[in-house]
């Protein structure tokens, strides 16, 4: 018999946009926590019809977002429904799970860029001579140079030619 299940030490690591387990479960509970706050505040009476839709919509465009699992998108909707939801312990949750979210999105690509290879400043250098020198050949050496000049409008219009007028 064979496993086809990989272990978690073998599973392809993540990009750095996609949630993780964990930060999914968290915002499952914050929509679960704005959909109850949401109806408790109708029911209590200060709410109205419009803040009941509100709420329970933001709720479930959080449940949505948190199950497709892309950090950003994720922390944006959980920043819309501490707005939308007018409880202040929700709207501290919201505000700290959105930046929870974004930083672990900015730690994991920091994590990926230090992983890259790093040119050394001669080497950047370098680049650039190359990629200078080929924009002035237009990607080959047999061409003629040519002079570089604004396109016509208005504003500006180029001599038309060098010969000079007698």
């Amino acid at each position: 018999m064979t496993n086809d299940s990989t272990p978690p030490s073998e599973a392809p690591p993540l990009p750095p946009s996609r949630m993780l387990e964990r930060e999914q479960q968290f915002g499952y509970i914050l929509a679960g926590v704005g959909v109850v706050a949401t109806v408790a505040l109708v029911a209590a009476g200060p709410g109205t019809l419009l803040s009941l839709v509100l709420g329970l919509v933001g709720s479930a465009g959080l449940a949505v977002s948190v199950r497709y699992g892309h950090r950003i998108v994720t922390a944006l909707v959980a920043i819309a429904v501490g707005f939308v939801v007018p409880f202040a312990p929700l709207e501290i949750l919201a505000l700290v799970y959105s930046g929870f979210i974004m930083l672990r999105a900015s730690k994991a690509q920091a994590k990926i860029n230090a992983s890259k290879p790093r040119l050394s400043p001669a080497q950047r250098a370098q680049q650039r001579r190359e990629k200078r020198e080929a924009a002035k050949s237009g990607g080959s050496s047999d061409a003629a140079p040519t002079v570089r000049r604004p396109s016509a409008n208005r504003r500006y219009t180029p001599p038309k030619s060098n010969a000079r007028r007698r």
